[in-house]
């Protein structure tokens, strides 16, 4: 006896859910190796996510994120202002051997230039101007109190983002 089998139809929306799952495996795992490489490489903790586009790094002597979930470190210090409605694109806090922490960031606002380094000036109560130099598309300027030195860059990148990038250290 011959018997006639009807062929099997695959619908399609499991055959691209099938071939769905082996490319998010496979980027996965590129990550993990990527991460992995970057740990050999730092002696930390690395995490990359690719859906919301952030790098991390944590090491002994400190945390970095660079991306959409870049934020301010907790323990930021309050008397250095952050800028109003300024979007973080990078955050990292260390500490030196001798334990000084140091704080780093990078924002982005839709203000200008002027505005921005105006902002800074008025707000930073409590710290002394030590020198500032204006090359035209970019301002930079450090700012020294009992406690800490401020390095302030401010640069026009286009005419609707500015960035910003504040260094924190303590003495």
């Amino acid at each position: 006896m011959i018997r006639v089998m009807r062929p099997f139809l695959v619908p399609p929306l499991v055959v691209v859910a099938a071939l769905a799952v082996p490319s998010t495996g496979c980027k996965r795992l590129a990550e993990r190796a990527e991460e992995r490489a970057i740990e050999k490489g730092t002696g930390g903790q690395v995490q990359i996510d690719d859906q919301k586009g952030t790098f991390t790094v944590v090491t002994d002597a400190g945390t970095m994120t660079m991306g959409s979930a870049a934020t301010l470190p907790d323990d930021f210090p309050r008397s250095v202002a952050i800028y109003p409605h300024a979007t973080p694109s990078f955050a990292a806090k260390s500490r030196d051997a001798k334990g000084k922490e140091a704080w780093s960031v990078m924002l982005q606002t839709a203000d200008s230039k002027d505005q921005v380094a105006a902002f800074y000036k008025s707000s930073l109560t409590g710290f002394t101007q030590a020198s500032t130099v204006d090359m035209g598309q970019s301002t930079m300027s450090v700012y020294q109190s009992a406690r800490y030195d401020v390095s302030l860059m401010i640069a026009s990148e286009s005419k609707a983002k500015t960035a910003i990038t504040l260094s924190v250290a303590s003495k």
